[in-house]
């Protein structure tokens, strides 16, 4: 049953992501990390990756835990900067693509560090 909401979700998603957008920002949520992908529309490929578990990330946040919503805040910022300095992405070319999770707690935490809201 859940799998089958989420599935749904996906799908629902899917159907809105590439509205005249040229990035998709997606992302993965496990119990021990978060990872996000940003997706070139263009050329259906995906240009780069980061995750909570990579050393990098791990030493700016000097936590033991690098999945609570704080930590998932400050890898939204990290990934903003990462994703900018690579390739020149901004609010109004950009979409965020929920991977079928709840907008709520750690997605949302990342959405408002990724954004800046």
């Amino acid at each position: 049953m859940k799998n089958k909401k989420r599935t749904a979700a996906i799908l629902k998603i899917r159907c809105k992501s590439g509205l005249a957008k040229d990035y998709e920002v997606f992302i993965f949520k496990g119990n021990k990390n978060f990872s996000a992908y940003l997706y070139d529309m263009a050329a259906q490929k995906i240009l780069t990756s980061s995750s909570t578990s990579a050393k990098v990330f791990r030493d700016l946040i000097d936590k033991k835990s690098s999945v609570n919503v704080d930590a998932v805040y400050s890898f939204g910022k990290y990934c903003r900067e990462l994703f900018d300095k690579k390739f020149k992405i901004n609010s109004s070319n950009t979409y965020f693509n929920r991977s079928g999770f709840i907008f709520h707690g750690k997605v949302k935490a990342f959405n408002d560090g990724f954004f800046g809201v």
